[in-house]
């Protein structure tokens, strides 16, 4: 699930990101919250040429709930989010749905990520972090204190929402 608001520049490295994987079992679900800069136009282009794609749009409503309006419109076992400006190295699907298959109690796959500064073009790459007690609440709650972890970098298996539950709060 892949929220927008106002990404026109940047959402076609997003998206191209996900296309070239080599895992190629997934649907994208790019959820459009109210831009007003064509982002929406791009990604209709772009999911025309590939129906795994598909874009949901609603008013503005902010991110929380565009995750989880993708969420609920999603079908695969496991949920990768994005964020517009985000970008997926080649391969990381597959090695997370690898590690789900040789772990499967492990309902949270984690790996290293990089941030580019815009500004000064350089790149710093964080290593994975130790998450030790409630990991799913440390990855989406807790990152000030000290989990380094950006919503990217993780793969979560869907069942850790039953029951309706969605995973972010509104």
């Amino acid at each position: 699930a892949l929220p927008i608001f106002n990404r026109a520049k940047l959402i076609p490295r997003a998206i191209v990101s996900v296309l070239t994987q080599d895992h190629d079992d997934w649907e994208m679900i790019i959820l459009d919250d109210g831009s007003s800069d064509g982002s929406a136009g791009i990604v209709q282009r772009l999911a025309a040429e590939d129906c795994r794609v598909r874009l949901v749009q609603q008013s503005n409503q902010g991110v929380s709930a565009a995750r989880n309006t993708g969420y609920r419109q999603s079908q695969g076992r496991f949920i990768q989010f994005l964020d517009g400006d985000d970008l997926l190295k080649a391969g990381k699907l597959a090695r997370h749905l690898q590690h789900f298959s040789e772990q499967p109690e492990t309902d949270v796959s984690w790996c290293e990520h990089e941030y580019l500064d815009e500004r000064t073009g350089k790149t710093a790459r964080y290593p994975q972090c130790p998450i030790a007690r409630q990991p799913l609440q440390q990855l989406l709650f807790e990152w000030f204190d000290g989990v380094s972890l950006p919503i990217h970098a993780a793969v979560f298996r869907r069942s850790l929402w039953a029951g309706g539950e969605v995973p972010f709060s509104e």
